[in-house]
């Protein structure tokens, strides 16, 4: 059977990760054990795994992951409420934010979330200036009446300083050796093959299995049979 790269296990250990944002999944796996410790545990440890060899894979390194999941639910609580708020009562204000920005998933987030944020903060500013003067202030008071007040802004604006932090320290990191990153790499992979193996075995809804990164699970199926995954393995990739 073919080995996954170490960039293929964090891909599928994060698509786990973001399928736990439904509740019919989380509730699925609770009642199995799963709480916040297990999800700390997973984050902390896909964290770990960006800051070794996964330089070369196709998560990007700068990316904790970590940063990504909390970004995500931020832009899927904040959006739609966003989107049906201008939609409905500032229609100008609503094609600025919204122009060419949709809901997204992954590392793209943190493009979306910024471009939101950014948008949003303008809104109040003369239209010289980029904003759209009285309307856009109107509009702004208006999601802040809504909830995205300026505190929910800086939420995000902290979470996208620590993906910048992330950036300009990346080539001051500390050196790891290959032994530390097979340490990360496994203990991360047994916790991704514990919580899928449960996840497959009391999750039928195929739609579900989906958001999971699982093609569709045949009876009697086991961890890297179903249609379009790749045969998996429990050590180390090389």
């Amino acid at each position: 059977m073919a080995k996954l790269t170490i960039g293929q296990k964090a891909s599928r250990v994060l698509r786990l990760l973001m399928g736990l944002r439904n509740p019919r999944i989380a509730a699925a796996l609770q009642r199995h054990g799963f709480d916040d410790a297990d999800l700390a545990r997973g984050l902390s440890l896909l964290g770990r795994l960006t800051q070794g060899r996964l330089a070369a894979a196709p998560l990007p390194a700068s990316t904790d992951p970590r940063v990504v999941v909390e970004l995500d639910a931020w832009e899927n609580k904040w959006f739609p409420i966003c989107e049906v708020v201008l939609r409905n009562h500032a229609p100008e204000a609503h094609e600025r934010v919204f122009l060419n920005l949709s809901q997204t998933t992954g590392p793209e987030v943190i493009l979306s979330v910024g471009t939101f944020v950014e948008r949003v903060t303008a809104l109040p500013r003369a239209r010289t200036d980029g904003g759209l003067g009285r309307e856009g202030r109107s509009a702004r008071d208006l999601l802040a009446k809504r909830g995205l007040t300026d505190a929910v802004i800086d939420d995000a604006r902290a979470l996208l300083a620590r993906v910048e932090r992330i950036e300009r320290t990346e080539e001051a990191a500390a050196p790891r050796s290959p032994e530390d990153d097979a340490l990360a790499e496994r203990d991360l992979w047994a916790w991704y093959l514990e919580w899928s193996t449960i996840a497959r075995a009391v999750i039928t809804d195929g739609r579900l299995l989906r958001q999971l990164g699982f093609g569709g699970r045949k009876p009697g199926a086991s961890e890297g049979d179903d249609e379009g995954d790749e045969p998996e393995v429990d050590e180390p990739a090389a």
